[in-house]
């Protein structure tokens, strides 16, 4: 349940992430990075990401296109490489039919494969391993040819 600040109402949703949807005022968010504190619109205006530090900012009611498996090995949503594998499907893979077909198929099996992962340590590190030269990569093609 969200409460707004304004008006007080109280919901279970939001229409538009981090706007109220009685009174429409925008949400304030703070920045667990850096502490800045400003509405949803600010973050959500700069990819849901801090405008001062960079720092990846989860804005109420604004549902998360996780990165199943490098989420699980990695411990968390919001570090810097399943931002750069998120960038990069973003960026690249969905652009492309090859890219939209291996994003379909991860978006079916990613879920259960995460929570194998997520379940054994000597699996995380192991993804991890794997996932490290992936992340290199992803982000050096975004550099060069992300949109």
């Amino acid at each position: 349940m969200y409460k707004c600040e304004r008006c007080g109402g109280v919901f279970a949703k939001f229409k538009n992430p981090g706007q109220c949807p009685l009174c429409g005022v925008w949400a304030s968010v703070r920045c667990s990075g850096c502490g800045h504190t400003a509405h949803a619109n600010v973050f959500i205006a700069n990819g849901d990401q801090c405008p001062k530090c960079g720092a990846r900012v989860p804005v109420p009611g604004k549902k998360e296109e996780a990165c199943f498996i490098a989420t699980a090995a990695f411990g968390t949503i919001y570090c810097d490489e399943v931002n750069v594998l998120r960038a990069f499907r973003d960026q690249i893979l969905t652009h492309y039919k090859p890219g939209q077909w291996f994003v379909r198929i991860y978006y079916r099996a990613g879920p259960l494969l995460a929570r194998h992962v997520a379940k054994h340590r000597i699996v995380r590190r192991l993804v991890v391993m794997f996932l490290l030269p992936v992340v290199a990569a992803s982000k050096r093609i975004v550099s060069l040819i992300g949109k």
